[in-house]
């Protein structure tokens, strides 16, 4: 009886943002017991001159904005963790390494959606050629200029193409044109590629400590109505798997629930702190005039709490224990 009151609460209070499931599994948490140290860096604003990330101080809990010089573009751009105090960015249709140390960035490649991967000196990206076409592909920096090659072709209109590094030398991925809803491991050495045991896959997250993928299994089916939105038709909602494909389970099942339900209110993975076991969400609200909401989830301890207003996709953000010291005090230095 309760949950139906509460169903027809939501209903009646949709414009305002209400969700029955994330009322019931939103939990008053502070954020110290969830995640309490460290900066997340995202939201890259090439709209803004100069171009400037956010850094959001979790122990302080303030945002400032931090200004890099040489980073061009326009719109919204995507990170990555390269180390020794370098991000990779992409802004515009380029793909940029920044020194945060002096927070200057140099152009590296065209292209969009950088990945670092640990213990090469590469990276995965994204690229489209004058035709349209989009291709995966890896970059050597051991190499100069920037060495790339092409691994295969993606569809155009791949919504949120994931590629997650699950060894030293193997990456999992959605799959290429044609394929695309079936996960595919690639050899980052011999860039050889083939169907994954996992099948039918959406990669999102890997959690290195349990050997685990995180996958959404589904499809989009594109329509236009008054809003131009993408529909998705959900056979499974999100579930974890071995890489052999066996001990799948589904996440909901184990964990405080992400709903997908193909509406303007997705919930959906985007990050995740294996030092701390903490999974960023993104969620959307109802109401379009809204933005969405960044939440950490204590995956040990299965507690959720809200951090701040923001929209990120995969990509978007990066956590970093400590920042730089000549980078920590540049900012101190702005702030006063």
């Amino acid at each position: 009886m309760i949950n139906n009151w509460l169903l027809i609460l939501c209903y009646s209070i949709l414009m305002l943002g209400c969700s029955p499931t994330r009322i019931l599994h939103t939990i008053n948490t502070n954020p110290e017991e969830v995640i309490s140290s460290g900066y997340i860096i995202s939201n890259i604003q090439g709209w803004s001159k100069p171009t400037t990330v956010d850094i959001y101080d979790l122990a302080l809990k303030s945002k400032k904005k931090q200004p890099v010089m040489n980073l061009e573009g326009s719109g919204n751009g995507s990170i990555s963790k390269l180390g020794n105090n370098k991000l990779l960015a992409a802004s515009g249709t380029w793909i940029y390494v920044i020194d945060m140390e002096k927070w200057q960035a140099t152009k590296l490649v065209k292209g969009h959606s950088p990945v670092a991967l640990k213990g090469h000196n590469k990276f995965l990206f994204i690229s489209e050629d004058q035709g349209a076409s989009s291709y995966l592909n890896i970059a050597d920096m051991d190499k100069s200029p920037v060495s790339v090659r092409e691994i295969y072709e993606i569809d155009d209109n791949m919504y949120q193409y994931i590629y997650l590094q699950v060894s030293k030398d193997k990456v999992i991925s959605s799959g290429p044109k044609g394929d695309r809803y079936n996960a595919y491991e690639i050899d980052i050495n011999t860039l050889q590629y083939q169907p994954s045991p996992v099948g039918e896959c959406t990669p999102y997250i890997w959690f290195e400590s349990q050997k685990r993928l995180l996958c959404w299994e589904g499809k989009v089916i594109h329509h236009i109505n008054f809003f131009g939105w993408e529909s998705r038709v959900t056979k499974n909602p999100f579930f974890l798997t071995k890489l052999d494909g066996f001990d799948r389970k589904l996440w909901n099942d184990e964990h405080l629930p992400i709903v997908n339900t193909g509406w303007h209110d997705d919930e959906y993975p985007i990050y995740y702190i294996p030092e701390r076991e903490v999974l960023i969400i993104n969620r959307l609200p109802r109401h379009i005039s809204k933005s969405g909401d960044l939440y950490a989830y204590d995956m040990k301890n299965k507690k959720e709490v809200r951090l701040f207003p923001s929209h990120a996709d995969p990509y978007d953000l990066i956590w970093l224990e400590s920042l730089p010291s000549e980078s920590s005090n540049l900012i101190e230095q702005k702030k006063n």
